[in-house]
């Protein structure tokens, strides 16, 4: 089948969107499917290193920027200029694909409708079968916010609602989002569960990209966002009690975060006195990232426990699991279904910041138990989380859905709540 994927991204470098999006193309050009990437636009307000190219291939993927830039413009106008465009050129991008014969299947990733309702339409029109990936329930997020916030929070309400019926089918990274999806009346048999995927293999070998500012150091490491979801305020409490008797260990925190964002946590450290014990590493190369898990006292993953967070489930736990570090996570959203406190992984009781330096001090205290947990969750990451497991299964459901739309049987949805899990 020649599957065309809709998503805001950067590529073939970035965040966990980028990872998700990469493993899951390279997961169907495995099953025997080709695969072509229409980008609406950048997330990325900064060049990243690896994206240089508008359009191009990368591990047998065909990418292109329909906005035509790999950076994100700044300012009003830029931005919404950059939108518009990348939305217009989607309705030809398709149209152009449609008419070559390599659109079989529309793959909508973790869509929202301002940008996605003119690919829906098309697809429709042209009786394309259309697939969706959903990793959030962006409806459930609750943080208040002006305007902006406002019109994205009501467009994300449609769109959780409308665009799973109007889908052939539906790929869901969590249990909860199956529950919820069922509660909307979504049959099973358009739904699968695929988890959250990670190049094993990867995270495996030793990675030989060193970070200068963690040489030599024994620290926590948090990766990816400092966002609210993260729960980095319990963190941060949880490391000040643990700082206070251990005088050399340090937090790390990777990645570049939002306008503001540094400051904000900054003013917190300075209040629990550890700012000098704050690492900010910034942008790391993929192979400095790996790095930076493989040399970690422990890998942090203490979401909060908000609605929003409890229906995603964190790419970075798979990497982390991989890496064969020890990892500190908690009970929000999917993690107990694959994680044992002991066994794979120290989990900590969700915005408990005595809970999580219990935890932490374990970790300090007993090296042998550390590692011991840090194998099994590797175990955890390459039975549950490698992407090469779910050739088959992704395969046997697009090839499904498929085929009961064009008979037809997809015209109705039947209402079922029973949620399953692993």
């Amino acid at each position: 089948m020649n599957i065309v994927i809709f998503a805001c991204v950067d590529f073939p470098e970035g965040p966990a969107t980028t990872s998700r999006i990469r493993l899951l193309s390279r997961t169907l050009h495995a099953a025997g499917h080709s695969v072509a990437l229409a980008i609406f636009n950048a997330n990325a307000k900064n060049a990243i290193t690896e994206n240089t190219m508008a359009e191009g291939c990368f591990e047998s993927i065909d990418f292109r920027y329909l906005s035509g830039r790999t950076v994100r413009p700044t300012g009003f106008f830029g931005i919404l200029s950059d939108t518009v465009k990348g939305i217009a050129n989607s309705v030809f991008y398709l149209a152009e694909m449609r008419k070559e014969g390599r659109a079989d299947a529309v793959l909508l990733y973790t869509p929202d409708i301002f940008r996605c309702l003119p690919v829906v339409l098309m697809a429709k029109l042209g009786r394309i079968p259309l697939v969706m990936e959903l990793c959030e329930i962006f409806s459930s997020d609750r943080r208040k916010g002006g305007l902006k916030e406002t019109i994205g929070r009501l467009g994300a309400q449609f769109g959780d609602r409308k665009l799973p019926v109007w889908s052939s089918g539906v790929m869901a990274i969590s249990t909860k989002i199956i529950g919820y999806l069922k509660q909307q009346g979504i049959s099973d048999g358009k739904i699968v569960h695929l988890p959250v995927l990670v190049d094993y293999d990867r995270f495996v070998r030793e990675s030989r990209a060193v970070v200068p500012c963690l040489t030599g150091k024994r620290y926590f490491l948090n990766s990816g966002a400092l966002d609210e979801k993260e729960g980095l305020n319990f963190i941060m409490e949880a490391f000040a009690h643990v700082a206070a008797k251990y005088e050399e260990v340090r937090l790390a925190l990777t990645g570049s975060p939002a306008k503001g964002r540094r400051e904000q946590v900054l003013e917190f450290a300075r209040k629990l006195n550890i700012e000098d014990k704050l690492i900010f590493t910034g942008y790391l190369s993929p192979e400095q990232l790996i790095w930076a898990y493989q040399h970690a006292a422990a890998l942090l993953c203490c979401r909060a426990g908000m609605e929003f967070a409890n229906y995603g489930f964190p790419t970075k736990l798979a990497e982390y699991l991989s890496s064969g570090s020890p990892v500190i996570a908690n009970g929000v959203g999917d993690m107990p279904i694959y994680l044992k406190d002991g066994e794979s992984a120290f989990m900590a009781v969700a915005e408990d910041s005595a809970s999580i330096s219990g935890q932490m001090k374990k970790v300090l205290d007993n090296t042998a138990l550390a590692v011991r947990i840090g194998l099994n969750g590797r175990k955890v990451a390459e039975r549950y989380f490698d992407f090469r497991n779910y050739e088959a299964i992704l395969d046997e459901f697009l090839r499904s859905v498929c085929l009961k739309q064009e008979s037809g049987e997809y015209r109705g949805n039947r209402p079922n709540t029973e949620v399953q899990s692993k």
